[in-house]
């Protein structure tokens, strides 16, 4: 077993054959002193849309994977428990494969606001954060969307894009007819 052991909170331990640990153990301490990814240029994307109903409307469609428009329907798979540290996994075909994301739910203020990490092969494995505000105008709700800790390359740059993708389906839904 490696006789160099290396703590972190919440982590794991796992057995190791008999063998020299202090590659691994200077790679894991090397993780958590950000470097590596943490060290990249990250963005703010930040998306307001104006929707034709109220807040409590837009905010149990968001969650609802059933509901069309929302972020959740039509993906390949879902899994979603929206409460603060509840998990949620959904698959998307795009472009002839499967994209994963994942994360966790930080905040949850039913019909006011929400907030959950985004895990993405776009993000190249950084926990990056998704909040959203719903504010009702007049018969209407301004839903704010701000996705921050985003790689500041093409494939997180494209998260402006999908984010304005969402929001659009989601306006549509209630939009009059």
């Amino acid at each position: 077993m490696c006789q160099d052991s290396l703590t972190t909170e919440g982590a794991v331990r796992t057995a190791l054959p008999e063998r020299d640990c202090r590659p691994i153990v200077v790679a894991l301490r090397r993780l958590g002193q950000k470097q590596g990814p943490a060290a990249m240029n990250l963005i703010e994307i930040s998306i307001a849309k104006l929707i034709a109903t109220t807040p409590d409307n837009v905010f149990e469609a968001w969650l609802n994977p059933q509901t069309p428009g929302g972020p959740w329907y039509g993906v390949e798979r879902v899994i979603i428990n929206p409460v603060v540290n509840g998990m949620y996994y959904h698959a998307v075909k795009h472009q002839g494969r499967t994209w994963s994301h994942y994360g966790r739910f930080l905040k949850v203020k039913r019909y006011k606001s929400l907030e959950f990490t985004w895990v993405s092969e776009a993000t190249q494995g950084i926990e990056s954060i998704v909040s959203l505000t719903f504010q009702p105008q007049d018969d209407q709700t301004l839903v704010t969307l701000v996705h921050s800790q985003v790689p500041d390359d093409e494939r997180g740059r494209r998260h402006r894009e999908g984010w304005n993708w969402v929001l659009s389906n989601l306006a549509k839904q209630f939009a009059p007819n």
